[in-house]
């Protein structure tokens, strides 16, 4: 009995794959923080860098647009400043997000395996402390870019994607002033799946 679900299991999963493409991608980033008016003067913040890594997975249909979900970390390092009004000196301090991300996938196929990418994502941010002046970046975000699948054979290809991320759009927290967490970066990955007609 255990054999006979085994083999059913195996089944269907390999038919179901047939037509899929699995992404695992990595990327060195660069984050920073919107801009906007404090109690004590205005903050502002400078870039620092981190790192993001995905799971996609995406229904292939060889149509122009196709559809897809997927999860991420991101680990992202921010320095928030916050001048002193009067004052010639300020207050800076570089704080770190840890991010997990629940992604849904548009792509918009273009010509010789380019194609556009629009993700809306679910962020939920690892051990927020309320001692941390950035805000708890829990909430909808979104994330855009546009990249290219090398094929290196049947199955298998080199993806290359430049990528923005923009965390707490809509934050899950009341905080009245959310720092809005923006993060640039060049995903490389491998995609394993069917090659395109």
């Amino acid at each position: 009995m255990k054999r006979t679900i085994l083999t059913y299991f195996f089944l269907i999963t390999a038919t179901s794959l047939f037509s899929q493409e699995f992404k695992i991608s990595v990327a060195p980033t660069i984050s920073n923080i919107h801009f906007y008016n404090y109690v004590v003067g205005t903050s502002y913040g400078q870039a620092r860098f981190g790192i993001n890594t995905n799971l996609d997975y995406l229904f292939v249909t060889n149509k122009c647009v196709e559809f897809g979900i997927g999860v991420g970390y991101q680990n992202s390092h921010v320095q928030i400043i916050v001048p002193y009004p009067g004052r010639a000196d300020y207050s800076a301090s570089t704080e770190k997000a840890d991010l997990v991300s629940i992604n849904l996938r548009s792509v918009i196929n273009l010509s010789k395996n380019f194609y556009l990418t629009f993700v809306p994502s679910l962020d939920l941010q690892i051990k927020h402390s309320s001692l941390q002046r950035l805000s708890d970046q829990s909430g909808l975000g979104f994330s855009m870019g546009l990249g290219n699948n090398v094929r290196l054979s049947q199955g298998l290809a080199l993806n290359i994607e430049p990528r923005l991320w923009v965390h707490n759009v809509i934050p899950f927290s009341g905080d009245n002033h959310p720092y809005k967490l923006t993060t640039a970066a060049i995903n490389l990955g491998l995609v394993f799946g069917q090659k395109r007609d």
